[in-house]
Formats: structure tokens, C-alpha cells, sequence
């Protein structure tokens, strides 16, 4: 197949598929074991950190979803992750083996992403040629979305990398596995983001005809479908098929999602900026620069249109996606995860078409050689100016999230090193901090996770041995009404995390009751500056933002 080069000029800009995998390896195994990730959504905690949890002790917190009643969650996806896990276990030599296997099925995820991260670089400097490869790569490797989706335990995250191996084999022209992959992402990761294949859907049935597609996804289906229900049948003891289940709730019901908060359509833009910087612009205008890149180049003659069409259908998902995902009123960073890669692909094609389209211009109205070659040069200069500031805020953030939110992991992993005189198990509890505990993976054998009355939602609940995974217990439900069956006393405590905000009592908190073990400075953004809560600057953060502590007590009579 041949390459559509987006570059004129030739390039020694390179980077080998070794030292590019070594890189990615690098980065994404610092995301998985240290702090610097930290564990920002709760649903991945609750919805598949707990019951992988609860497939290797038998202890774990459930979510409604997890009810037979509901199955809005596939164990298959639990136990390729479980299964890890098991195997960690064997290998482990530290001595907390649940803290082992969390950051080393960390580790698995981060690895697998830069093996993915590597054939999507190498695909689209097929494809592209070496300039854009060269900057895609540099994106993937830099920008804190990626820093952080790489290694999350997430649908949205694995269906992110099918993708990339499904777009990287669309630029091969390698169709039927590209649609192959499709079908991974869709049914064993996130069904939604079928809708990000419409344009590889349609060049398949046109190059491949309507039958060979469908014999395709039917061979997918088969690879997919079959253990995924097979595994599920085994847990919930009935026929069940969760892709089905989780759009029909969010799509078909009156209320679908949106109990769980709604966001203005700013809220994407924030984020995304946040996490890819000066790369969202270059990226929301990869198809107008493109579409200006093609209509410049008379060289090209008729294959104007043809390559139009072509390149544009990869730039096209980023789009499709983006529109639906601003027209949905419950948002969440997650969601995004799927159109990273493409999103560090489009600005590389931004960048790479902006620096051709000058001296094109330029040509056009009969300049001179030597001021085009100044100007070039001057371009030249201008872009790596910009992908050095991109990796300078792309680097701040990253650190700046460390510095600001992770005393969670560190109270957390404290706890191991508690001792207490109890001969029975040990209460943790937590009142409005219940979305920032990282896992039963960070409680040592012994303790348990309790909720004191804090929350006006629905909680999860301890998998119950009377229910198991195939029994529908009766104590949930799918429209986030309270279950007061969740709270605990807090007079039976023995151990307590929680956030002291300024110029609040809480009322579980005594001083008489309780003394503080371990503490850790822990950002409010209410209280803090925008831009220095958002990047760390050396000086001016430490001035700018305002920490509580984020503090674990035990109580005075253990």
C-alpha cells in the first residue's frame, strides 16, 4: 500500500520501533507504580478494582451493576484481569502481595498500551510518513491524557487500545482484523464506541465488499461473544449479555445516566485541554488546515479528491465522537479516553500540513527562494518551540496532580503499618471521602471498609456469601435512591480517613474521640488559584494554592 505522505520536503525525522517502545514502556510503567497516576474515578475502584478484589479473597464491595437483576458489568472483563493477578500472586516476593498485584496489574495495562501505543506509531509513519509519525509519537509520550489512560483500569481505556490496533491496521489496509478489533473494543470493552468505526465500516464494505465484512464481524462475534458469555453464565448463572444491558439503561431509560450529574458542554473543552494543552486546538482544526493543505497542492491533480477522502476518514472519529460526546449532559473524563491516540494523531497532521501550507502560499504569489527558505526556517523554529511548551505543561500537570491529589494512596498504604490490640476485624471507615478509597487492594487482611451517613446516593455494598454473584440482592437499585443499609456506626469504628476542611466540624468528628496517626497536604480547589491548581509552577504554586489535610485517625481507646 502506498503511504500518503502529508510532507512535500524529505525528512530524516525518525524514530525506530525499538527505541519508541522502550520509551512508551518507560513512561507508562512510571504512571503504574508510582503516585504520580493517581486513581481519580471512583468507577473504577467500585466497578473493577473491588470485584477483582472479590475474585481473588472473596472480599470486595459490589455495585448495583453487578446485580443479576441489572448485569450491567461482564465478569469476563473482571477475570482477564483477575487472572493477572493470580499470576502476580505467584511471582510475588514483597511482602504485601495485595499492594503487589494492584501496581503490577497496573504494570501489565501500562505495558500492553506502550506495545499498542508502538504499532500506532509505526502504522501511521506507514501511512503518514516519518514528520507525522515522528510528532505522533511525541504526543502519545508526552501528554498527561495518555499518562493517565494508559494505565486505568477502565472499559474506556482497553477499548482505547483495540482501537489504536484497529486504526493502525486500517492504515495497513489490513481490513478485516482493523474490523476484528472494532468488534474488541465494542463488545469487551465500551459498546458505545462503535460509532468511532463508521468510516472504517464503510471503506471495508467498499474495498472488501458487504459479504467479507460481514463474515468478519461474524468471526468476531464468535472470538467475543462466546467466552465472554460463557464467563458471565458461570457467575450470574443465567444467559446474559451485559454490551446489550448498559445501552439499553443508558440510551432507553427516562433517566439513564444523568442521576449521576450533569456537566455544560465546557466541561470537555476544559479537560481536554487540561490534558493535551496547545494539542486540542491543533487537533479540532487537523480537517480545516488539511482540507486547505489539499486545495494548495495543483501537484496533486486528480488524486486530490481521492486522498482527501482517505485521510480524512482517520480524522473523521475524532469529530464524530466530540459531537456526541458535547450533546450528553452526564460527562465524564473517561468517556474521552477512546479518541486520545486520534487526538495525538490530528495534531500531528495539523502541525505537519500548517508548516507545508506556508511556503505554498508563499510559491503562489511568486516569491523568492530565499525568503521562503527564511521562513521555513522560522517555521521550522515555531514548532518545536510549540512541542517544547506542550511537553513543559504537559510535564507540569502530570507533576502537578502528584503534588496535589495523591495523599489518598499514601494514607491509604499507611494503614498496613497500623497495629492495633482488636482480635477482631478492624473497621476503616469513611463519611464524604467514600469515592477516594483506592480498593480493598490497600486494606491488609483483617480490616473492612465501612460508610459512616454522608452521601444521599446510592453506596455499594460487601458482596454478601448469601447472594454470591448469582443471586439478586434486594438491596439495590438503578436509580441512585439511598439504601441506608450501607451506613455504619461510627461509635464502632476503629480507624477513620478523612479531609479536614477549613472551618467545618464534622459531626463524627471528636476530639476526645479520635487522634490523628498519619497526615498528608491534600489540594481544595475552591480555595486555590486556577492555573496553579491546574499546572504546578516552581515558586508560584506553593503561594497560590491552598492544602488541607488529608488525615487518618484512629480511635483513642484501640
Amino acid at each position: 500500500m502506498k503511504k500518503r505522505n502529508i510532507s512535500t520536503s524529505s525528512s530524516t525525522l525518525y524514530i525506530s520501533i525499538r527505541r519508541c517502545l522502550i520509551l512508551l514502556i518507560g513512561i507508562r510503567l512510571i504512571s503504574a507504580v508510582t503516585n504520580v497516576n493517581i486513581l481519580s474515578d471512583c468507577d473504577e475502584v467500585m466497578n473493577y478494582w473491588e470485584p477483582t478484589h472479590y475474585l481473588l479473597y472473596h472480599s470486595g464491595l459490589q455495585t448495583w451493576e453487578y446485580s443479576p437483576q441489572y448485569g450491567l458489568r461482564s465478569y469476563f472483563y473482571i477475570a482477564i484481569h483477575a487472572s493477572m493477578g493470580k499470576f502476580i500472586s505467584f511471582l510475588s516476593i514483597f511482602p504485601n502481595e495485595k499492594i503487589a498485584i494492584f501496581f503490577g496489574i497496573r504494570m501489565i495495562l501500562g505495558t500492553i498500551s506502550a506495545f499498542c501505543e508502538t504499532f500506532f506509531y509505526s502504522s501511521v509513519t506507514h501511512y503518514f510518513g516519518s514528520k507525522i509519525g515522528l510528532f505522533t509519537f511525541l504526543f502519545l509520550f508526552s501528554s498527561p491524557g495518555m499518562f493517565i489512560a494508559s494505565t486505568a483500569y477502565l472499559p474506556s481505556s482497553f477499548s482505547m487500545l483495540f482501537l489504536m490496533v484497529a486504526f493502525g491496521f486500517w492504515m495497513k489496509d489490513k481490513l478485516g482484523m482493523a474490523v476484528f478489533c472494532v468488534a474488541g473494543a465494542t463488545l469487551m470493552g465500551w459498546p458505545f464506541c462503535v460509532v468511532l468505526a463508521l468510516p472504517l465500516a464503510i471503506h471495508s464494505i467498499y474495498s472488501l465488499g458487504l459479504f467479507k465484512t460481514i463474515g468478519w464481524g461474524l468471526y468476531s462475534l464468535i472470538c467475543f461473544v462466546v467466552p465472554s458469555c460463557l464467563v458471565d453464565f458461570y457467575f450470574y448463572e443465567k444467559l446474559i449479555f451485559p454490551p446489550i444491558n448498559i445501552i439499553l439503561y443508558n440510551v432507553f431509560t427516562s433517566h439513564g445516566a444523568d442521576l449521576y450529574g450533569t456537566e455544560p458542554w465546557s466541561f470537555y473543552i476544559i479537560n481536554l485541554f487540561l490534558n493535551f494543552n496547545i494539542l486540542l486546538p491543533l487537533a479540532t482544526l487537523s480537517l480545516p488546515i488539511f482540507s486547505l493543505w489539499i486545495y494548495l497542492r495543483p501537484v496533486l491533480g486528480g488524486w486530490k479528491s481521492i486522498l482527501f477522502v482517505d485521510i480524512s476518514s482517520k480524522l473523521l472519529p475524532l469529530y464524530i465522537w466530540m459531537g456526541i460526546m458535547l450533546k450528553m449532559a452526564h460527562k465524564e473524563e473517561r468517556f474521552l479516553f477512546v479518541i486520545y491516540p486520534l487526538l495525538c494523531l490530528a495534531a500531528a497532521v495539523s502541525l505537519v500540513s500548517s508548516a507545508e501550507i506556508v511556503p505554498l502560499l508563499l510559491r503562489s504569489f511568486n516569491c523568492d527562494s530565499i525568503k521562503i527558505h527564511k521562513v521555513v526556517r522560522f517555521i521550522k523554529s515555531l514548532i518545536w518551540f510549540g512541542v517544547s511548551l506542550s511537553f513543559l505543561l504537559s510535564a507540569s500537570r502530570i507533576v502537578g496532580n502528584a503534588i496535589n491529589y495523591s495523599a489518598p494512596f499514601f494514607i491509604w498504604n499507611h494503614i498496613a503499618s497500623v497495629e492495633t490490640n482488636q482480635n477482631r476485624e478492624v473497621n476503616v471507615c469513611v463519611a464524604k471521602e467514600w469515592y477516594r478509597f483506592p480498593s480493598h487492594f490497600f486494606l491488609p487482611k483483617g480490616y473492612e471498609i465501612r460508610f459512616i451517613p454522608r452521601f444521599g446516593g446510592q453506596l455499594p455494598q460487601l458482596f454478601d456469601s448469601k447472594y454470591g454473584t448469582s443471586l439478586s440482592p434486594p438491596y439495590f437499585n438503578d436509580i441512585n435512591r439511598e439504601e441506608t443499609s450501607r451506613y455504619f456506626n461510627v461509635k464502632d469504628c476503629d480507624l477513620l480517613i478523612d479531609l479536614e476542611l477549613p472551618n467545618v466540624k464534622e459531626t463524627y468528628l471528636n476530639d476526645m474521640d479520635w487522634i490523628a496517626l498519619k497526615k498528608a497536604p491534600f489540594l481544595l480547589s475552591s480555595h486555590s488559584h486556577p492555573l496553579t491548581r491546574a499546572f504546578y509552577i516552581p515558586f508560584l504554586s506553593s503561594h497560590k494554592n491552598f492544602f488541607a489535610n488529608y488525615t487518618l485517625f484512629e480511635k483513642r481507646n484501640v
